[in-house]
């Protein structure tokens, strides 16, 4: 949490990988919307080609917002990516972080629209090892 906690105080990206089986019509609205509900600064956007990758930034109180509304998007995380967002979330508990509310957060949220067929396990186990 140490490292996670510097990150945030200067400034780099939390990084999230993400995906969704749903179709970009159906999910992109619902992201946009959490992004808006969150007062996110949106500072680059690109499209993939199986994909989206998002830089955000949003103040460190709106963290556990931002996880919720992902989750609640259709949009599903690696284990790591939950890991990185509690841990984020949990910065908010603690009273030395308190100061650091204030402070923008970069999220970077690379996420792809994969077939319903699609082996979550698979992805996590190349993903933990690199």
């Amino acid at each position: 949490m140490t490292e996670l906690r510097q990150e945030c105080e200067v400034g780099r990206a939390v990084k999230i990988s993400a995906f969704t089986r749903e179709s970009r019509r159906s999910v992109l609205p619902r992201l946009y919307g959490v992004f808006a509900s969150t007062d996110c600064r949106m500072v680059s956007s690109e499209r993939r080609a199986d994909g989206m990758e998002y830089v955000v930034e949003i103040q460190l109180a709106a963290a556990l917002e931002l996880y919720c509304g992902l989750m609640q998007a259709g949009v599903q995380m690696i284990e790591r990516s939950h890991r990185a967002l509690t841990e984020l979330c949990l910065l908010l508990g603690h009273e030395s972080a308190l100061e650091a509310i204030r402070r923008p957060v970069s999220v970077h949220l690379v996420m792809s629209f994969v077939h319903p067929s699609f082996d979550v396990e698979a992805v996590e186990a190349v993903t933990a090892s690199s």
